[in-house]
């Protein structure tokens, strides 16, 4: 924004504040370098966004200086970079009105958010139901809205949540798919009435546009000046401002704990709704008494409930459900935090599986949970506590030892180019050595082309591809060019389904590619997701718990039954194709789909239309299959195939919260 110091100034002059310039060194504007200059190109969404921080900051916190932080882009990694320059270069009190929807390998990120000491607000988005990253991080303060109206009673306005029943506009907020739950967080901690992961938000304020704030831009706008703006973006420097007000962070706590400590110190918001969310957890998306989602404990009542105060505070991070193969090593860091600066924490856990032992890290205030994962599988709820003196923290997770998910012997066939399905990888003579390539398509059962995908002991949509006894496998060299081996279990053997069709090699880091040309040489080479690295698998079964199997015998119905191999590869109810586009087709050709945003609810088959966002499966890291709902433009919810019972055959598979139970981690053969 190349008016941002001018607009400033005339925001401030106007409505009596004292001056804010880059002169007397009350601002600051920088790139995300932390230089002055030069700044980045001229964005007139963004200098709205700029002009509401800084004129809402002015207008909370008139004393605090300011220092406004430009990234080059809008992407994670250019925020983040400004993030940490904020940081480096003093500031205590970072406000974000901004967020995305989250996405698989968002952790990747995580880093830029998550600095102690230091409080960092996230807008929690305008387009109502929904989680959004990095807002739905434990190590920060999510920010809902409110509509604020004047009113006859004590306080002289009432609040309600800003939205509508039916959605659209409004404050996001919701139950994360991905993120743990803060140790703090415990209103809503139980199943299936509540959220076992991140539930957004923390705190609110004022946010609906019709209620919003007046704010001052010049910067090519139509017409330049005053105007009325809203948004979680107007809510989120209000709230970053008061905890400005309430005095420096303490050193060794997250900031966004602070109002859970002081809940009695929020104006309590509790009517409104910001759309549709289960009839079991209507807190999600309604006002409630205590705290709900699109408000969290509520608004700004002083500064009281900004701050940890007198008390001395252990925190322990939840480092969320460890989805972990039966019998391997396990390495887990624990992070602990102590408001007395202490040098060791001491630990203790209870529940831990077998050959796992908690001990603390050398000169820190963390500990590793180390071990061998005994070779029976099993579920293990964990508690871990840290203590300095008589002060403790805990926080409570759980560890899924789990069993191989191969099938026995996954059925076989063609491996096709998704863009030109006439096109099928081959083995040549099927020899060890034999370099691998595309070709025209013969009979599936001809040398060469006759393929099994099958997944491997270690938990993650990770599998070999296999053809008469050898291993598909990529040479660690430039040219990454593939052939076939003697298979060993070895990363450069191993692809790993990255979604819509894109296998990842572990040992290379390079995407399964080939030309659209018959006889052309198949390779690794950098992940782009484009036709070349789009491939179609053959039909096979879908292993949950070690002995279950997706199945769908007659009509529409998905079950989940005790796995038969006898009839494979006939016609069966338990052969799924992992398509190209990202669809999961049955044997009688329909596509597994979802009926609802919501969780808890069946999945059908419906006829095949890659269009269609709810029939689209995402494979997870841990072996999740992930469906995106899109709920509005901006908005996703993302829900896990499940097998309720977690264990017991014949049982309706359902859409359910991604929590990372063992009835939700399946193996792809």
């Amino acid at each position: 924004d190349p008016d941002a110091a001018a607009d400033l100034s005339h925001y401030r002059s106007y409505f009596h504040l004292s001056a804010c310039t880059i002169a007397s060194k009350c601002l600051r504007i920088v790139n995300q370098s932390g230089q002055t200059s030069p700044l980045p190109a001229k964005n007139a969404s963004w200098a709205v966004e700029e002009s509401l921080d800084l004129d809402m900051v002015s207008a909370i916190c008139p004393n605090c200086h300011i220092l406004l932080v430009e990234a080059s882009g809008d992407s994670t990694v250019s925020l983040g970079t400004a993030e940490d320059t904020a940081i480096r270069l003093g500031a205590r009190y970072v406000s974000n009105s901004w967020s995305s929807v989250e996405y698989f390998g968002q952790d990747s990120d995580d880093s830029y958010f998550d600095h102690p000491g230091v409080v960092q607000t996230f807008a929690a988005g305008d387009n109502d139901y929904a989680p959004a990253y990095p807002a739905d991080l434990q190590t920060v303060t999510s920010v809902g809205g409110t509509t604020l109206k004047h009113a006859s009673n004590s306080r002289g306005w009432t609040e309600t949540v800003w939205g509508t029943a039916t959605g659209g506009e409004g404050t996001a907020g919701g139950c994360s798919a991905f993120e743990p739950k803060p140790s703090w967080q415990l209103a809503d901690d139980s199943y299936p009435d509540g959220c076992l992961n991140r539930t957004q938000n923390d705190v609110s304020a004022d946010a609906d546009p019709y209620t919003g704030a007046l704010v001052y831009d010049t910067f090519d706008q139509s017409p330049a000046g005053f105007s009325e703006i809203g948004g979680t973006s107007e809510a989120t420097p209000i709230v970053t401002a008061v905890y400005a007000l309430a005095g420096t962070p303490e050193a060794g706590t997250y900031p966004a704990e602070y109002p859970y400590l002081h809940a009695k110190d929020l104006f309590d918001v509790t009517s409104g709704v910001d759309g549709v969310c289960e009839t079991f957890r209507q807190y999600l998306c309604h006002g409630e008494k205590g705290y709900d989602g699109p408000t969290g404990l509520g608004t700004p009542d002083g500064t009281a409930a900004f701050t940890v105060g007198t008390t001395h505070l252990v925190t322990v991070l939840d480092p969320g459900v460890q989805d972990l193969a039966s019998g391997s090593s396990v390495t887990l860091m624990i992070t602990g935090l102590d408001t007395s600066h202490a040098t060791a924490l001491q630990w203790t856990a209870t529940g831990l599986p077998g050959g796992l032992a908690i001990h603390a890290v050398s000169n820190s205030t963390d500990a590793e949970v180390t071990g061998t994962l005994p070779a029976t599988p099993g579920t293990f709820d964990v508690t871990v506590t840290a203590k300095d003196g008589s002060v403790t923290g805990s926080t409570h997770f759980t560890i899924v030892n789990l069993p191989s998910l191969a099938a026995p012997n996954p059925p076989s066939g063609h491996v096709t180019l998704t863009s030109k399905t006439s096109l099928c990888l081959d083995g040549g003579t099927d020899a060890s050595g034999q370099a691998v390539t595309v070709q025209a398509c013969s009979a599936a059962s001809a040398a060469g082309q006759d393929w099994q995908y099958v997944a491997i002991r270690q938990v993650a949509d990770t599998g070999t591809l296999e053809i008469a006894g050898e291993c598909l496998t990529v040479a660690n060299t430039s040219a990454q060019k593939a052939s076939l081996a003697s298979c060993d279990g070895s990363y450069l053997q191993q692809w790993t389904d990255l979604g819509d069709g894109s296998f990842w090699s572990p040992g290379t880091g390079g995407c399964l590619t080939a030309a659209a040309s018959a006889g052309s040489r198949v390779t690794g080479s950098d992940c782009t997701f484009g036709n070349s690295q789009t491939w179609n698998l053959p039909a096979g079964p879908l292993v949950v718990g070690g002995s279950l199997c997706l199945d769908n015998t007659t009509g529409t119905t998905v079950k989940v039954e005790a796995c038969d191999y006898s009839d494979q590869p006939a016609d069966s109810g338990q052969l799924w194709a992992l398509e190209g586009s990202g669809e999961v087709r049955s044997s009688s050709g329909l596509c597994l789909a979802s009926t609802s945003l919501l969780a808890l609810t069946s999945l059908t088959l419906e006829s095949c239309n890659a269009n269609k966002m709810r029939q689209i499966w995402e494979p997870g890291p841990s072996g999740e299959l992930q469906t995106i709902a899109e709920n509005s433009a901006e908005n996703d919810f993302n829900m896990c195939l499940a097998d309720p019972a977690s264990g017991g055959a014949g049982t309706t598979a359902r859409q359910d919260q991604c929590y990372g139970y063992e009835g939700e981690i399946w193996g792809l053969n």
